[in-house]
């Protein structure tokens, strides 16, 4: 029999799993086609998913707050991307994901009551080190390259709207996170 083709609402999503269950007919789980769909790893395509999916949490935080999850949200999406250059990237096994990013914006929430100059910069890196990204590197190396780009990217200057990560006008920290 002949499909038909259907305008079907931007909004919809169909979820389907493959868990083998005894409700599920094995011979329908035979013939399933697996689709699988990876998500774009370009610093662009992570920082809009990122700030896309945190917009509520990014918006309810201080301004120097929202500053810094900007600034941390870039190095999150850089630290990501490293991953395709296989050893020219990372030397050893390091895999980032967005639940890192999660933890680390919820981690900063810690600082709200602080005001923009009394940030405890030193600190707050030392411990996003150490709790989050550190925590996954294996060779003296990497956790050289992640505390140095902690330190760019998490630095008392990236706390205030226009700073600029490279000469690209679209690599800054907006005026209004």
């Amino acid at each position: 029999s002949m499909m038909h083709v259907v305008d079907l609402d931007p909004n919809f999503r169909l979820w389907f799993t493959g868990y083998n269950h005894q409700g599920y007919p094995e011979r329908f789980l035979m013939g399933v086609k697996i689709i699988t769909l990876e998500m774009e790893t370009s610093p662009k395509a992570t920082v809009t998913r990122l700030l896309t999916s945190h917009r509520a949490q990014i918006a309810d935080a201080p301004e120097s707050l929202r500053y810094l999850s900007f600034a941390l949200c870039l190095m999150h999406s850089l630290l990501v991307c490293r991953r395709k250059y296989g050893l020219w990237g990372w030397i050893g096994e390091v895999d980032y994901d967005d639940s890192d990013f999660s933890f680390s914006l919820r981690f900063l929430r810690k600082y709200e009551h602080y005001r923009n100059h009394e940030l405890p910069m030193a600190k707050i890196r030392r411990e996003i080190y150490s709790l989050v990204y550190g925590s996954k590197v294996t060779t003296i190396d990497d956790q050289r390259l992640v505390e140095t780009e902690l330190a760019d990217f998490l630095g008392r200057k990236h706390n205030q709207p226009g700073m600029k990560y490279s000469s690209h006008q679209e690599w800054l920290v907006p005026s209004e996170s």
